[in-house]
Protein backbone atom coordinates (compact mmCIF):
# COMPACT_ATOMS: atom_id res chain seq x y z
CA UNK A 1 0.00 0.00 0.00
CA UNK A 2 1.63 3.80 -1.11
CA UNK A 3 2.64 5.77 1.64
CA UNK A 4 -0.42 8.37 2.27
CA UNK A 5 1.85 10.50 4.00
CA UNK A 6 3.33 11.34 0.94
CA UNK A 7 2.35 13.90 -2.15
CA UNK A 8 0.72 11.26 -3.61
CA UNK A 9 -3.00 11.10 -2.72
CA UNK A 10 -3.94 7.72 -2.39
CA UNK A 11 -6.86 7.03 -4.35
CA UNK A 12 -7.40 3.30 -4.08
CA UNK A 13 -6.91 3.80 -0.05
CA UNK A 14 -9.93 6.58 0.21
CA UNK A 15 -11.98 4.37 -2.50
CA UNK A 16 -11.54 1.57 0.04
CA UNK A 17 -12.42 3.69 2.92
CA UNK A 18 -15.45 5.16 1.19
CA UNK A 19 -16.70 1.83 0.79
CA UNK A 20 -17.43 1.42 4.30
CA UNK A 21 -20.29 3.91 3.70
CA UNK A 22 -23.07 1.42 1.51
CA UNK A 23 -24.54 0.08 4.50
CA UNK A 24 -25.25 4.46 4.72
CA UNK A 25 -26.19 5.04 1.16
CA UNK A 26 -29.50 6.97 2.22
CA UNK A 27 -27.41 9.09 4.90
CA UNK A 28 -24.64 9.77 2.64
CA UNK A 29 -26.86 11.27 -0.17
CA UNK A 30 -28.76 13.58 2.11
CA UNK A 31 -25.55 15.00 3.33
CA UNK A 32 -24.69 15.67 -0.39
CA UNK A 33 -28.03 16.88 -0.69
CA UNK A 34 -28.32 19.65 2.32
CA UNK A 35 -24.67 20.26 1.26
CA UNK A 36 -25.38 21.42 -2.59
CA UNK A 37 -28.66 23.26 -1.16
CA UNK A 38 -26.88 25.55 1.32
CA UNK A 39 -24.46 26.49 -0.97
CA UNK A 40 -27.45 27.77 -3.50
CA UNK A 41 -29.17 29.04 -0.32
CA UNK A 42 -26.45 31.50 0.86
CA UNK A 43 -25.82 33.03 -2.48
CA UNK A 44 -28.43 33.70 -2.44
CA UNK A 45 -28.92 35.96 0.27
CA UNK A 46 -26.12 38.43 -1.08
CA UNK A 47 -28.61 39.18 -4.45
CA UNK A 48 -31.47 39.43 -2.45
CA UNK A 49 -29.61 42.23 -0.10
CA UNK A 50 -28.96 44.31 -2.87
CA UNK A 51 -32.34 44.56 -4.23
CA UNK A 52 -33.23 45.43 -0.49
CA UNK A 53 -30.95 48.69 -0.72
CA UNK A 54 -30.81 49.71 -4.59
CA UNK A 55 -34.91 48.77 -5.37
CA UNK A 56 -36.61 49.01 -1.21
CA UNK A 57 -34.32 51.33 0.46
CA UNK A 58 -33.27 53.83 -2.14
CA UNK A 59 -36.59 53.25 -4.38
CA UNK A 60 -38.52 54.11 -1.00
CA UNK A 61 -40.67 51.26 -1.61
CA UNK A 62 -41.75 49.97 2.11
CA UNK A 63 -44.00 47.40 0.97
CA UNK A 64 -41.27 44.96 -1.33
CA UNK A 65 -38.86 45.84 1.72
CA UNK A 66 -41.24 43.41 4.18
CA UNK A 67 -41.12 41.41 1.33
CA UNK A 68 -37.87 41.19 0.52
CA UNK A 69 -36.61 41.40 4.75
CA UNK A 70 -39.08 38.48 5.02
CA UNK A 71 -37.45 36.31 2.04
CA UNK A 72 -34.07 37.12 3.80
CA UNK A 73 -35.31 35.90 7.14
CA UNK A 74 -36.62 32.96 5.92
CA UNK A 75 -33.67 31.44 3.70
CA UNK A 76 -31.30 32.08 7.22
CA UNK A 77 -33.80 29.83 8.94
CA UNK A 78 -33.51 27.45 6.26
CA UNK A 79 -30.03 27.83 6.00
CA UNK A 80 -29.54 27.63 9.37
CA UNK A 81 -31.93 24.24 10.14
CA UNK A 82 -30.06 23.19 6.97
CA UNK A 83 -26.62 23.50 8.34
CA UNK A 84 -27.92 21.82 11.58
CA UNK A 85 -28.87 19.02 9.49
CA UNK A 86 -25.91 18.57 7.84
CA UNK A 87 -23.19 18.82 10.68
CA UNK A 88 -26.01 16.16 12.01
CA UNK A 89 -25.64 13.96 9.77
CA UNK A 90 -22.48 14.35 9.00
CA UNK A 91 -21.11 13.07 12.11
CA UNK A 92 -23.67 10.81 12.54
CA UNK A 93 -22.12 8.94 9.29
CA UNK A 94 -19.00 8.84 10.21
CA UNK A 95 -19.59 7.58 14.01
CA UNK A 96 -21.56 4.52 12.00
CA UNK A 97 -19.15 3.84 9.89
CA UNK A 98 -16.04 3.76 12.68
CA UNK A 99 -18.15 1.35 14.76
CA UNK A 100 -18.27 -0.95 12.37
CA UNK A 101 -14.39 -0.64 11.27
CA UNK A 102 -13.83 -0.78 15.19
CA UNK A 103 -15.81 -4.17 15.37
CA UNK A 104 -13.95 -5.42 12.44
CA UNK A 105 -10.39 -4.94 13.91
CA UNK A 106 -11.14 -5.95 17.09
CA UNK A 107 -12.85 -9.37 16.18
CA UNK A 108 -9.62 -9.86 13.44
CA UNK A 109 -7.37 -8.86 16.46
CA UNK A 110 -8.56 -12.12 18.72
CA UNK A 111 -7.77 -14.13 16.35
CA UNK A 112 -4.14 -13.21 15.71
CA UNK A 113 -1.25 -15.49 16.94
CA UNK A 114 0.00 -14.89 20.31
CA UNK A 115 3.72 -14.37 18.68
CA UNK A 116 2.06 -11.08 16.84
CA UNK A 117 1.65 -9.63 20.44
CA UNK A 118 4.74 -10.37 21.66
CA UNK A 119 6.14 -8.34 18.71
CA UNK A 120 3.73 -5.48 18.69
CA UNK A 121 3.59 -3.21 21.81
CA UNK A 122 -0.12 -2.93 23.04
CA UNK A 123 -0.16 0.72 23.21
CA UNK A 124 0.44 1.30 19.74
CA UNK A 125 -2.70 -1.46 18.81
CA UNK A 126 -4.80 1.10 21.46
CA UNK A 127 -4.16 3.64 19.47
CA UNK A 128 -5.31 1.81 16.08
CA UNK A 129 -8.37 0.40 17.72
CA UNK A 130 -9.44 3.94 19.24
CA UNK A 131 -7.60 7.21 18.32
CA UNK A 132 -6.62 6.24 14.32
CA UNK A 133 -10.44 4.99 14.24
CA UNK A 134 -11.72 8.09 15.97
CA UNK A 135 -9.77 10.30 12.93
CA UNK A 136 -11.61 7.96 10.54
CA UNK A 137 -14.80 9.65 11.27
CA UNK A 138 -13.55 13.10 10.06
CA UNK A 139 -12.71 11.58 6.70
CA UNK A 140 -16.59 12.19 6.40
CA UNK A 141 -17.93 14.40 8.67
CA UNK A 142 -14.93 16.86 8.35
CA UNK A 143 -13.24 15.85 5.47
CA UNK A 144 -14.93 14.92 1.83
CA UNK A 145 -18.26 16.08 2.53
CA UNK A 146 -17.61 19.46 3.73
CA UNK A 147 -14.79 19.52 0.87
CA UNK A 148 -17.21 19.31 -1.44
CA UNK A 149 -19.77 21.72 0.02
CA UNK A 150 -16.86 24.29 0.00
CA UNK A 151 -16.30 23.68 -3.34
CA UNK A 152 -19.49 23.65 -4.89
CA UNK A 153 -20.17 27.21 -2.71
CA UNK A 154 -17.37 28.44 -4.04
CA UNK A 155 -18.08 27.72 -7.65
CA UNK A 156 -21.56 29.42 -7.62
CA UNK A 157 -20.17 32.31 -5.63
CA UNK A 158 -18.07 32.95 -8.55
CA UNK A 159 -20.57 32.46 -11.08
CA UNK A 160 -23.10 34.77 -9.28
CA UNK A 161 -20.85 37.31 -8.53
CA UNK A 162 -19.53 37.42 -12.08
CA UNK A 163 -23.32 37.23 -13.47
CA UNK A 164 -25.04 39.58 -11.44
CA UNK A 165 -22.66 41.98 -10.95
CA UNK A 166 -19.98 44.62 -12.13
CA UNK A 167 -16.91 41.84 -13.85
CA UNK A 168 -14.55 44.56 -13.47
CA UNK A 169 -15.30 45.40 -9.69
CA UNK A 170 -15.18 41.62 -9.37
CA UNK A 171 -11.84 41.06 -10.56
CA UNK A 172 -10.75 43.98 -8.88
CA UNK A 173 -12.06 42.65 -5.54
CA UNK A 174 -10.54 39.48 -6.04
CA UNK A 175 -7.19 39.94 -6.72
CA UNK A 176 -6.04 39.27 -3.99
CA UNK A 177 -6.29 35.28 -4.44
CA UNK A 178 -3.09 34.34 -6.25
CA UNK A 179 -1.42 35.29 -3.06
CA UNK A 180 -4.41 33.07 -1.05
CA UNK A 181 -3.22 30.38 -2.70
CA UNK A 182 0.34 30.29 -2.38
CA UNK A 183 -0.66 30.81 1.64
CA UNK A 184 -2.94 28.07 1.58
CA UNK A 185 -0.52 26.05 -0.35
CA UNK A 186 2.69 27.31 2.35
CA UNK A 187 -0.33 26.21 5.33
CA UNK A 188 -1.01 22.77 3.76
CA UNK A 189 2.54 21.48 3.30
CA UNK A 190 3.54 22.30 6.66
CA UNK A 191 0.93 21.53 8.39
CA UNK A 192 0.63 18.05 7.38
CA UNK A 193 4.24 17.44 8.55
CA UNK A 194 3.29 18.53 11.86
CA UNK A 195 -0.03 16.62 12.16
CA UNK A 196 2.07 13.52 11.02
CA UNK A 197 4.38 14.39 14.19
CA UNK A 198 1.68 14.55 15.86
CA UNK A 199 0.39 11.40 15.53
CA UNK A 200 3.31 9.84 15.73
CA UNK A 201 4.07 11.25 19.37
CA UNK A 202 0.75 10.31 20.42
CA UNK A 203 0.94 6.67 19.07
CA UNK A 204 4.44 6.75 21.12
CA UNK A 205 3.18 8.29 24.51
CA UNK A 206 0.05 5.93 24.09
CA UNK A 207 2.56 2.76 23.45
CA UNK A 208 4.98 4.16 27.11
CA UNK A 209 1.99 4.51 29.23
CA UNK A 210 0.18 1.24 28.60
CA UNK A 211 3.54 -0.94 29.06
CA UNK A 212 5.14 1.04 31.85
CA UNK A 213 1.75 1.31 34.31
CA UNK A 214 1.13 -2.66 32.97
CA UNK A 215 4.52 -3.66 33.65
CA UNK A 216 5.11 -1.12 37.18
CA UNK A 217 5.91 -4.31 39.23
CA UNK A 218 8.93 -4.73 37.70
CA UNK A 219 10.06 -1.20 37.13
CA UNK A 220 9.52 -0.73 40.73
CA UNK A 221 11.54 -4.12 41.51
CA UNK A 222 14.61 -3.00 39.62
CA UNK A 223 14.59 0.62 40.83
CA UNK A 224 14.28 2.00 37.30
CA UNK A 225 11.61 4.85 38.74
CA UNK A 226 13.91 7.55 38.05
CA UNK A 227 15.04 6.38 34.33
CA UNK A 228 11.61 5.59 32.81
CA UNK A 229 10.49 9.07 34.50
CA UNK A 230 13.08 10.71 32.12
CA UNK A 231 11.85 8.82 29.00
CA UNK A 232 8.46 9.72 29.78
CA UNK A 233 9.90 13.57 29.82
CA UNK A 234 11.47 13.20 26.84
CA UNK A 235 8.28 11.65 24.64
CA UNK A 236 5.98 14.33 26.60
CA UNK A 237 8.17 16.96 25.38
CA UNK A 238 8.84 16.18 21.82
CA UNK A 239 4.69 15.37 22.33
CA UNK A 240 4.38 18.96 22.61
CA UNK A 241 6.65 20.56 20.74
CA UNK A 242 5.38 18.86 17.64
CA UNK A 243 1.38 20.13 18.80
CA UNK A 244 3.25 23.81 19.33
CA UNK A 245 4.66 23.28 15.59
CA UNK A 246 1.37 22.90 14.23
CA UNK A 247 0.15 25.65 16.02
CA UNK A 248 2.58 27.98 14.67
CA UNK A 249 1.23 27.26 11.40
CA UNK A 250 -2.55 27.81 12.29
CA UNK A 251 -1.53 31.04 14.52
CA UNK A 252 0.45 32.55 11.45
CA UNK A 253 -2.03 31.50 8.29
CA UNK A 254 -5.38 32.43 9.98
CA UNK A 255 -4.37 36.42 10.31
CA UNK A 256 -2.74 36.13 6.95
CA UNK A 257 -5.94 35.64 5.44
CA UNK A 258 -7.91 38.10 7.32
CA UNK A 259 -5.57 40.77 5.77
CA UNK A 260 -6.15 39.84 3.16
CA UNK A 261 -9.74 39.45 3.15
CA UNK A 262 -9.26 43.19 4.60
CA UNK A 263 -7.37 43.93 1.38
CA UNK A 264 -9.79 42.31 -1.20
CA UNK A 265 -12.59 44.45 1.05
CA UNK A 266 -10.77 47.40 0.47
CA UNK A 267 -10.03 47.75 -3.39
CA UNK A 268 -13.59 46.29 -4.00
CA UNK A 269 -14.64 49.85 -1.65
CA UNK A 270 -12.11 51.83 -3.72
CA UNK A 271 -13.21 50.68 -7.38
CA UNK A 272 -16.50 50.87 -6.53
CA UNK A 273 -16.95 54.16 -4.54
CA UNK A 274 -14.49 55.26 -7.34
CA UNK A 275 -16.44 53.82 -10.30
CA UNK A 276 -19.57 55.47 -8.57
CA UNK A 277 -18.48 59.09 -7.81
CA UNK A 278 -17.70 59.33 -11.96
CA UNK A 279 -21.29 58.28 -12.58
CA UNK A 280 -20.51 54.41 -13.15
CA UNK A 281 -23.01 51.44 -12.93
CA UNK A 282 -21.29 50.54 -9.63
CA UNK A 283 -24.77 50.67 -6.81
CA UNK A 284 -24.71 50.88 -3.26
CA UNK A 285 -26.31 47.67 -2.99
CA UNK A 286 -24.06 46.37 -5.61
CA UNK A 287 -21.13 47.35 -3.44
CA UNK A 288 -22.38 45.78 -0.30
CA UNK A 289 -23.45 43.06 -1.56
CA UNK A 290 -19.65 42.79 -2.97
CA UNK A 291 -18.55 43.05 0.44
CA UNK A 292 -20.81 40.23 1.65
CA UNK A 293 -19.70 37.99 -1.31
CA UNK A 294 -16.21 38.57 -0.28
CA UNK A 295 -16.71 37.37 3.17
CA UNK A 296 -18.68 34.53 2.33
CA UNK A 297 -16.16 33.57 -0.24
CA UNK A 298 -12.95 33.53 2.02
CA UNK A 299 -14.12 31.76 5.09
CA UNK A 300 -14.24 28.54 3.09
CA UNK A 301 -11.23 29.12 1.28
CA UNK A 302 -9.69 29.78 4.76
CA UNK A 303 -10.75 26.29 5.80
CA UNK A 304 -10.41 24.42 2.93
CA UNK A 305 -6.21 24.10 3.30
CA UNK A 306 -6.91 22.46 7.12
CA UNK A 307 -10.08 20.35 5.70
CA UNK A 308 -7.74 18.83 2.82
CA UNK A 309 -5.08 17.97 6.20
CA UNK A 310 -8.00 16.28 8.02
CA UNK A 311 -9.14 14.34 4.67
CA UNK A 312 -5.11 13.65 4.28
CA UNK A 313 -4.84 12.13 8.53
CA UNK A 314 -7.73 10.29 8.09
CA UNK A 315 -6.30 8.27 4.85
CA UNK A 316 -3.05 7.94 7.05
CA UNK A 317 -5.19 6.60 10.01
CA UNK A 318 -6.72 4.69 7.25
CA UNK A 319 -3.67 3.06 6.21
CA UNK A 320 -2.64 2.01 9.88
CA UNK A 321 -6.04 0.76 10.72
CA UNK A 322 -6.74 -0.93 7.04
CA UNK A 323 -3.15 -2.95 7.10
CA UNK A 324 -4.06 -4.40 10.13
CA UNK A 325 -7.32 -5.78 8.94
CA UNK A 326 -6.11 -6.96 5.71
CA UNK A 327 -3.43 -9.41 7.30
CA UNK A 328 -4.38 -12.37 7.32
CA UNK A 329 -0.50 -13.98 7.90
CA UNK A 330 -0.92 -13.41 11.64
CA UNK A 331 -4.11 -15.12 11.90
CA UNK A 332 -4.14 -17.97 14.52
CA UNK A 333 -5.07 -21.50 12.45
CA UNK A 334 -8.47 -23.14 13.73
CA UNK A 335 -8.82 -26.25 14.93
CA UNK A 336 -9.54 -28.44 18.13
CA UNK A 337 -7.59 -30.92 19.88
CA UNK A 338 -8.61 -34.43 21.90
CA UNK A 339 -6.36 -34.96 25.01
CA UNK A 340 -6.79 -38.68 25.97
CA UNK A 341 -4.96 -40.96 28.65
CA UNK A 342 -3.33 -37.94 30.41
CA UNK A 343 -1.90 -39.04 34.02
CA UNK A 344 -1.39 -36.44 36.22
CA UNK A 345 0.40 -37.48 39.69
CA UNK A 346 1.07 -33.88 41.15
CA UNK A 347 -2.39 -33.53 43.16
CA UNK A 348 -2.41 -29.72 42.92
CA UNK A 349 -2.19 -30.41 38.52
CA UNK A 350 -4.42 -32.86 39.17
CA UNK A 351 -7.21 -30.70 40.56
CA UNK A 352 -6.38 -28.35 37.91
CA UNK A 353 -6.50 -30.91 35.06
CA UNK A 354 -10.50 -31.84 36.66
CA UNK A 355 -11.02 -28.04 36.87
CA UNK A 356 -10.13 -27.51 32.97
CA UNK A 357 -11.49 -30.59 31.74
CA UNK A 358 -14.93 -29.55 33.79
CA UNK A 359 -15.10 -25.94 32.04
CA UNK A 360 -13.91 -27.95 28.62
CA UNK A 361 -16.29 -30.64 29.08
CA UNK A 362 -18.19 -30.37 26.09
CA UNK A 363 -15.06 -30.49 24.06
CA UNK A 364 -14.36 -33.41 25.59
CA UNK A 365 -15.31 -37.30 24.65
Amino acid sequence: MSNVGGKAFDFKLFLKVLGYAKPYRALFTFSVVLTISLGAIGTARPILTREVIDDAILGDDPVLLVNLMLWLVGLLLIESIGSFGFMYAANWLGQSIIKDIRIELYDKLQNFRLGFYDRSPVGQLVTRVVSDIETIAQVFSEGILVIFGDLFRIAVMLFAMFFFFNPMLVLISLSVIPVLFIATRWFQRGIKGAFQAVRNEVSNLNTFVQEHLGGMTIVQAFGREAQEMGKFESINARHRDANIKSIFYYALFFPIIEVLSAISIGLGVWYGGMNAAQGGDVTVGELTAIIIFIGMLFRPLRQLADRFNTLQMGMVASERVLKLLDSDHEIEPKGQAYLDHIQIKDQFFLKLHYQVRSSLRPHFP
